[in-house]
């Protein structure tokens, strides 16, 4: 009994001496205790980041969802940004909840599922259509585009003639991409007919400045590469592509960083080159205003009468005739409600009654179908549904086949 109650000196000792599996931890053991400890927190961080990101995915997809669209432009020193080249029926959506539509570019980054030949094929009437996301048709396949279906209804037509009609239209583009575009490319593609299509919003892109200046009343060209530069930052987060066609999250930050950082001042212009953007203000009509009440428009006018009359003028010195074809928005249509339209038609008519271009408003066949109850636009981006592009390539390659006829009876002259 005394025993177990005060125990002797010898078992006092051996109860202190630490046992074969208890031996002192050594300084590296210590050291790896740490590190396990910094480690677990480390991952528990990120699962509880990872956590937190898939919440707010899934609040996005349900209060606010958006339009999934991957990258489509690379930077161009020629033009500011163009498509990305070698895209394969890549997915792409122009509204949240919209089945998405496929596109696909050629190595040189024109749509279509056909490859623009350089030089033409001998024999084919080349026509090209220069202009933003409603020549490259957002929210309709390859071959629901209206160039695509120009060249179609043309190929189809009695004159035997093969047709080409080349997308070279950009998401975003103004009127100054356009007149650089043509300046590089005007000798690879050497159209028999120029067509640049006009969309209200250009009068906005072209405020941007992003490579034409005017000094002293002319066109100065001086790319400031401020989108090409944003763009490459973003591709510099891992993952980009992929989360930008599968995220809303991402998708929903991307625009908010846009209109951030790259908005130009407050103007009824677009809003980004994002290509589910190229008709979204049209959802709001600005109050009517008489010519030289809205100092605002008159320069972006003077503006594009610059742009756009150089870009005329510079191919028909090469004896190219040119279309300034007219695309009216959803609200061009209610009579009144936006003057930029009207403004700009009276400016192409009388370049055409001077003998500068050809031009076609598309704005009477347009409202008159929609008036119909066709679905022209699709409902909250604006784009041309297939039907709306249909409706403009019956009217272009009408005239399309108007000119062309003009010029060859020029060629033969009098019989």
């Amino acid at each position: 009994m005394t025993d177990d109650i005060h125990p002797s000196p010898d078992k006092a000792s051996a109860a202190r001496e630490p046992s074969s599996g208890d031996a002192v931890r050594s300084p590296s053991a210590r050291r790896l205790g740490r590190r396990g400890r910094l480690v677990f927190k480390l991952v528990l961080l990120a699962v509880s980041l990872l956590v937190a990101l898939l919440l707010a995915e899934a609040g996005v997809r349900i209060v606010s969802p958006q339009p999934l669209a991957g990258i489509m432009y690379s930077d161009s020193a020629e033009c500011g940004f163009w498509n990305l080249p070698n895209l394969r029926g890549k997915a792409f959506q122009s509204e949240p909840r919209l089945p998405r539509y496929r596109i696909t570019t050629d190595s040189r980054g024109y749509r279509g599922a056909r490859p623009v030949s350089v030089p033409k094929a001998p024999d084919t009437k080349r026509l090209v259509v220069l202009g933003d996301s409603f020549v490259f048709g957002v929210g309709v396949e390859d071959d629901q585009t209206f160039p695509a279906q120009t060249e179609r209804l043309l190929n189809e037509g009695e004159t035997g003639e093969p047709f080409e009609a080349v997308n070279a239209g950009c998401p975003g583009w103004g009127t100054e991409n356009e007149l650089a575009f043509w300046r590089a490319r005007r000798r690879e593609l050497d159209p028999d007919l120029l067509v640049v299509a006009f969309f209200r919003n250009d009068l906005g892109d072209n405020a941007r400045h992003l490579l034409f200046q005017v000094r002293d009343g002319r066109l100065a060209f001086e790319p400031t590469r401020t989108m090409g530069r944003a763009k490459r930052i973003a591709r510099l987060i891992p993952f980009y592509s992929f989360l930008s066609e599968h995220s809303h999250l991402v998708n929903l930050l991307r625009r908010s960083a846009v209109r951030f950082f790259l908005e130009p001042p407050p103007t009824d212009g677009p809003k980004s080159d994002e290509p589910d953007r190229g008709a979204a203000e049209t959802r709001t009509p600005p109050t009517e205003a008489a010519p030289g009440e809205n100092p605002a428009l008159e320069e972006r006018l003077r503006l594009f009468s610059l742009l756009m009359g150089a870009l005329v003028d510079e191919a028909r010195s090469e004896g190219i005739p040119v279309l300034v074809l007219l695309l009216p928005s959803m609200y061009d249509c209610v009579p009144g409600a936006f003057p930029d339209y009207g403004r700009v038609e009276e400016i192409v008519s009388r370049w055409k009654k001077g003998g500068r271009c050809e031009s076609a408003s598309l704005l009477d066949p347009i409202r008159e179908a929609r008036d119909r109850g066709e679905a022209i636009f699709q409902p909250r981006d604006g784009h041309y549904t297939p039907q709306g592009n249909e409706i403009v390539a019956i009217e272009l390659a009408r005239k399309v086949g108007e000119i062309l006829s003009a010029k060859r009876d020029d060629c033969e002259g009098p019989r």
